[in-house]
Parts: structure tokens; sequence; C-alpha cells
């Protein structure tokens, strides 16, 4: 009989150190990547790879870009980075070819720790969504947690 009850506590704690897990680390996150420099790097030229991916259950065979990018870091050293492969109907490819095209500087946030270590565009959004989902997920334990600890008391 008392399984329930302990299956319920058990539940509703993993929840809660979920959420308080998830809640240190997207601020965590969020606060280091804030100590990235800006730079302004130039498009130098672009890598290509095909890719399988499945948009309704069906393989579908992509091609994705990758810029190679060159910045000054703040110490003075050039460096040539790569940013993630993109799709190319994505927005980013599209800021990516208008910067090589025209030559104009794309702005990238850097790490002074490792000047290779570099993202173009916001990343704050993604690290909130990660923390809402664990946020999510720690919610559902606790509320499985709860009614597992009600059903024992109603037995």
């Amino acid at each position: 009989m008392y399984i329930i009850l302990i299956s319920g506590i058990v539940s509703a704690l993993i929840g809660v150190i979920l959420i308080i897990i998830g809640i240190k680390q997207g601020s965590k996150r969020i606060s280091y990547e804030d100590g990235y420099i800006s730079a302004d790097a130039e498009v130098v030229q672009f890598d290509s790879r095909r890719s399988v991916l499945l948009i309704d259950w069906i393989p579908i065979t992509a091609k994705e870009y990758s810029p190679v990018i060159r910045y000054l870091t703040d110490g003075g050293v050039w460096i040539m980075s790569r940013l993630p492969y993109t799709m190319k109907i994505s927005s980013e490819y599209k800021d990516y070819k208008r910067c090589l095209d025209n030559g104009l500087p794309l702005t990238v946030r850097y790490n002074p720790d490792d000047p290779r270590i570099c993202y173009y565009g916001s990343k704050k959004g993604f690290r909130i969504r990660e923390a809402i989902y664990k946020f999510l997920v720690g919610a559902l334990l606790i509320f499985i947690g709860i009614m597992l600890i009600r059903g024992h008391f109603l037995i």
C-alpha cells in the first residue's frame, strides 16, 4: 500500500528537482553568453552538405549550408570559424548570402576564452525554451506525484 505513496513522493521530488535544474541551467547559460563579445565578421565562403530530414514522417534529402567567416578579435587576432549548418530557406541563410554577395559585415558574438566558438543571432530564446520544457515536464511529474499521493489516502 505504501508503494503508491512512495512513488508519488519520488515523482513530485523529481519534478521539483527538474524545475530547479532547468531554471538554474537556463539562467547560467544566458549569463554566460552575455559575456560573449560582438565582432563584425566577413563571410568568406559556404560549405555545403547533403542531409536527410523527416518532414511529416517523409524522408527528404536536402542541402544545408554553413558559412565560413573571418573576424578580428579584441586582441587583434584574425579568426576563421564556421557557423552551424542551416537550410537554404532559413532567414539565417538569407542573411549570410546577402553579406557574402554585398560584402556587408555580419555581426557575430564570440567567446573571449575560445574565440573560435561563435554564434549569429540571439540564443536567449532557445535557452528560455529549454527551461520552459524542463518546467513543463517537472510540473507534469509533480501533478502525477500529487495524484499518486492523493490516491494513496483515498484507498
